[in-house]
């Protein structure tokens, strides 16, 4: 029976060793006890480092509240995992993007916790690059027809919540196309220059 239990152990504990994401075991504080060597990877910390830290030293001051109450909520109730947006913090004071999981189970002793991580820098600025073609124009980086509408709608409604007043401008740049074809990208950039100008005014 011992055998197969340490088989299993090994078993588990290769497969955990193999995760892309970032696995720590915690106490009911966060505290980290073990984690796989993605973590070390992501954090960019060895083995030693990050057995004298917490989960909150990895993340982001003012994500800790969440981290906190989600890590008791999952103690106190029959809630056995939670998903969280946060952002990550390495030691050296780097910040990304992330997905933290929390989960707990029940041993014969007491409870044990583990707090997955993964990066997601790479899908967000995926999501990023995504809104902005889907609300700009490639041309000029102004909004375009979809978004304008939106921000129009909202002006009005601000300025009729707030009694106050709001102007339109209207700007044309004729023959633009012909510009750009007749003396070159560089010189239709300039004239884009004239776009960051106006939306500082």
């Amino acid at each position: 029976a011992e055998l197969a239990l340490q088989e299993t152990a090994n078993r588990f504990q290769a497969v955990v060793q193999s995760m892309p994401d970032a696995i720590f075991l915690t106490d009911k504080t966060g505290k980290i006890l073990h984690h796989n060597r993605s973590a070390q990877q992501l954090f960019q910390v060895d083995q030693a480092t990050l057995e004298h830290h917490t989960v909150c030293d990895l993340l982001n001051p003012s994500d800790n509240p969440a981290y906190l109450q989600a890590l008791q909520a999952i103690t106190q109730s029959q809630i056995h995992t939670s998903s969280l947006t946060m952002q990550g913090q390495r030691l050296n004071g780097e910040q990304f993007p992330l997905e933290l999981s929390l989960a707990s189970w029940d041993t014969p002793t007491n409870c044990g916790y583990a707090t997955i991580i993964r990066d997601v820098t790479i899908r967000h600025k995926l999501e990023t690059s995504l809104y902005s073609l889907a609300y700009h124009d490639q041309l000029t980086g102004l909004p375009n027809r979809q978004r304008f509408m939106t921000l129009l709608k909202d002006s009005i409604c601000h300025t009729q919540q707030t009694k106050t007043h709001a102007a339109l401008l209207f700007f044309d740049i004729n023959r633009f196309k012909w510009i750009n074809d007749t003396y070159g990208h560089a010189v239709g950039d300039q004239l884009k220059s004239y776009r960051r100008q106006i939306q500082v005014i």
